[in-house]
């Protein structure tokens, strides 16, 4: 590094920071660019907690100049919450609008902060259902944790293409000290971690994909498999595609393999694309050709990213923070070429300088941004699996089995049409609940330290004449209404826009979904649109007309929308999908008011809490008990501040001490008490034997594990027993769960209402192959399973399915599940007069 003149790997590096310096031609900037939607991208940042989502997008806003860029890694902007502030996590999903421009065009990046503690997943579910693309950032040295794996699992079921940010490599070198092999090897194993989840998502898509007969010919070529698993066309994070980042968010400084071959080329005379590829890897640069040349480690050499990167972002920090030495520094910055002012660099300590070195010499918006330009879809750019899953919403079912003119709106989502013809169809994944004060222009778009953002308030006297008084004579009124009703809290719904254009004052239909169209309480209901706002973090901007392909928050909507819900001009649009991949709330406590006056106001603020968050159950008990559910005990914590600040401000509480409810189970003992030695050494043996061994010993103790139950004219005795059922036979009632639980628990049917003849057949389908797949993993797991498909008689019920009634008696033949559910033309009514009636 200090023998070389070094400039910016991204060459002439254009600075984003938007070029705005007020906020009405904010706004222009943002509805122009809206109006494009191959210019726009919707991205969900995902991670593991703490493993630095936050602190990217602190960077990434400082590279628009809406923070200074001192304060990023210390302001967490888009944490708006006090609680967020004070434990250092994300609790709630917001989004804030970005530009980017590159040597051609300018995009409008709509970044959503998501979090990633697992007591608010269903925040991250929210967000997800709405974007596009996916920004997964990795702390390298924690690697991939399981919030990771959950992460990558959503956008997978989603649809979502996402790209990679390894982070916190600082790490590698000042806390650890790690040498540039040693950090090198680090990295490759954290990339060989988060591939090896996606290579485990993509054979189990693939195998989902295939009927029964190819899952056996499969099953019967174990080698072939293997190899495919093997090859690169299973690896899908490449750092030489472009979709991996390297980076220090807290250090503000982030690269792409791109940026060093495009500098390197240059220096070396080496084509670029050549140099590109030999980047990453086990390559060196032959000293006689001066070409890329596979087999560094067997010639003793350092890969050449090892040489050519982390050996000059080691000697950086080495001199800058572990070891500082004002002369290397100043060798530093002059091989850098960069210009920095001496009273900058004198008045800072040595993390600053630092900072300011990396983030001039690898400006890490530069490098995260166009790779979330160049590789993430656009609007307009959604691929088949992806619209089928917004417009069908589960893995049952597909676009043909929607009727005609619903399956007909399948090509204006993929056009993402905007055309005045076209129907507005609009998807609301969350209501957000916001203060009143911050959507009638009190808030002021800064925080009070930030000296660099004061451009922002050169018109905020001119605010007013552009938010409400233009808009539509009923806002005003509506939202009044609102802040009334809810104790100057305003709900808004965060959705997005799929088709058409909404405007404020529009009227739209509520689209009911199958569940309420099945129970017969469905009605299309009219709506009227109120203030529509961009998030811009912790702040909104009003507008008049979003277009479709872009997120929005709709006011006005909380009279019919609970936590999620479908809008169309078009009533044949079919209810959009809703992720359900929430975390299910299990920690309880009873709430009552001290006063017993309050009660009612106490009732009005749960309900608006259980608006508020999609994961809190707020429910009634039959003994009058008013309970409040949550995921755990952190998102519990907030709820109940949420509940004392905000939805029921004013009222003295008596909150009882968490409870969390037990299941009993008929696992053996043995098995829940093993060690991880025990496990593994269990997970190595078959089933069968594990079968075998429950049986032996069953038989053994000699223990009835059976119960009698007797009628009262002692004309019938039936006899149950329950056993634990078998690992693979669980898996696959826990991955078919949604299909199962659409079944009548008493009719053994599908109930027909509100789905269609395509619909039907598709959870026809659906339970086809369930039943295939029982009979292909029960055919090894001994004879006690053998026939499970003929003895089945029912599925546990709908919140317990992952049980089984098994007919256990040889010579009582019934018509089995399978016969009943698939046979369309069986008639129950016949069945019993057939086999019960008296001879």
């Amino acid at each position: 590094l200090l023998n070389c003149k070094f400039s910016s790997c991204h060459g002439v590096v254009q600075p984003v920071r938007m070029a705005v310096r007020n906020r009405q031609e904010f706004v222009k900037q943002i509805l122009k660019l809206q109006s494009t939607p191959e210019f726009v991208r919707n991205v969900c940042v995902m991670a593991h907690v703490d493993h630095g989502k936050t602190t990217l997008a602190d960077s990434l806003i400082s590279a628009n100049g809406i923070i200074s860029q001192k304060m990023v890694g210390t302001l967490r902007y888009m944490d708006s919450l006090p609680e967020e502030q004070q434990r250092g996590i994300t609790m709630k999903s917001s989004s804030i609008s970005l530009f980017y421009r590159n040597e051609h065009d300018s995009f409008l990046i709509n970044l959503v902060d998501s979090p990633g503690h697992v007591d608010f997943s269903g925040e991250l579910c929210a967000a997800a259902v709405l974007c596009d693309g996916a920004v997964v950032v990795i702390d390298v040295i924690e690697g991939v944790c399981p919030q990771t794996s959950a992460s990558l699992r959503l956008a997978w079921k989603e649809g979502l293409k996402p790209c990679l940010v390894l982070n916190k490599i600082d790490r590698l070198f000042v806390e650890y000290r790690m040498s540039p092999m040693d950090a090198y090897r680090r990295l490759v194993q954290v990339l060989e971690q988060a591939n090896a989840v996606a290579g485990e998502l993509f054979v189990s898509r693939e195998i989902e994909k295939e009927d029964f007969l190819s899952r056996r010919r499969r099953s019967m070529s174990r080698s072939s498999l293997r190899k495919s698993e093997s090859g690169d066309e299973m690896l899908y994070f490449i750092p030489e595609t472009g979709n991996v980042v390297f980076a220090s968010a807290l250090d503000n400084w982030g690269f792409r393999l791109v940026d060093f071959a495009r500098f390197w080329s240059k220096r070396l005379h080496t084509d670029e694309e050549l140099l590109l590829q030999a980047l990453w890897g086990d390559y060196y640069i032959d000293s006689k050709t001066k070409l890329p040349v596979f087999g560094a480690s067997d010639k003793g050499k350092s890969p050449l990213f090892v040489m050519m990167i982390l050996n000059n972002l080691s000697a950086i920090y080495d001199s800058m923070i572990i070891n500082v030495e004002k002369g290397r520094i100043e060798k530093i910055l002059n091989s850098l070429q960069l210009d920095v002012m001496s009273k900058e660099f004198t008045k800072s300590d040595s993390r600053q300088r630092l900072q300011i070195v990396m983030s001039r010499w690898l400006p890490l918006a530069e490098s995260v941004l166009a790779m979330v330009c160049e590789w993430l879809p656009s609007p307009k750019d959604l691929d088949n699996d992806r619209i089928e899953r917004i417009m069908c919403g589960d893995r049952f079912a597909h676009c043909d089995c929607l009727e005609p003119k619903a399956r007909a709106m399948k090509a204006l989502f993929k056009q993402c049409s905007m055309e005045a013809s076209c129907a507005t169809t609009v998807f609301i994944s969350k209501m957000i609940a916001v203060e009143q004060d911050l959507l009638r222009g009190k808030n002021k778009f800064m925080m009070p330290n930030s000296i660099e953002c004061n451009y922002w308030l050169q018109a905020a006297e001119q605010r007013s004449c552009c938010e409400v008084d233009s808009f539509h004579p009923d806002i005003d009124e509506i939202t009044d209404q609102m802040a009334a009703s809810t104790n100057q809290c305003v709900f808004l719904g965060f959705a997005r826009i799929f088709t058409g254009n909404l405007c404020s004052g529009d009227v739209l239909h509520w689209i009911p979904d199958y569940a309420m169209v099945q129970s017969g309480n469905a009605t299309f209901r009219e709506i009227t649109i109120g203030q529509l706002y961009v998030m811009m973090g912790r702040e909104f901007e009003a507008v008049q007309q979003v277009c479709a392909g872009n997120l929005v928050c709709i006011g006005g909507v909380q009279d019919l929308v609970a936590r999620t819900a479908t809008l169309s001009t078009d009533l044949n649009c079919p209810p959009l999908c809703d992720s359900g991949f929430y975390a299910k709330p299990i920690v309880q406590v009873s709430v009552e008011p001290k006063n017993t006056r309050d009660l009612p106001a106490l009732i009005r603020g749960l309900k608006m809490l259980n608006l508020a968050d999609g994961c809190v159950q707020a429910l009634v008990e039959d003994s009058g008990e008013h309970v409040l559910t949550a995921v755990g005990e952190i998102h519990l914590h907030r709820c109940i501040k949420d509940l004392c600040d905000r939805f029921a401000k004013g009222i003295d509480l008596i909150v009882s001490d968490p409870v969390v409810p037990f299941n009993e189970t008929i696992v053996s003992p043995v098995t829940l008490g093993m060690d991880s030695a025990n496990e593994t050494m269990t997970a190595s043996t078959t089933t069968t034997s594990s079968t075998t061994t429950i049986t032996t010993s069953t038989q053994s103790e000699k223990v009835d594990r059976s119960i009698t139950v007797t009628t009262a004219g002692r004309t019938v005795t039936i006899v149950a027993e329950a056993v634990p059922l078998p690992e693979p036979i669980q898996q696959i009632l826990e991955e078919n769960e949604p299909l199962i639980a659409m079944i009548d628990p008493v009719t053994n049917r599908i109930d027909v209402t509100g789905n269609t003849a395509g619909r039907l057949a598709s959870i026809r389908d659906g339970f086809d192959n369930i039943r295939e797949e029982l009979l292909d993993v029960c055919s090894n797991l001994g004879k006690q399973w053998s026939n499970i498909v003929q003895r089945l008689w029912a599925f546990g019920p709908r919140r317990a399915v992952v049980n089984l009634l098994l007919n256990d008696i040889d010579d009582y033949h019934r018509p089995n599940f399978f016969d009943i559910l698939l046979d369309q033309h069986f008639d129950s009514r016949t069945m019993h007069t057939n086999f019960n009636c008296p001879i």
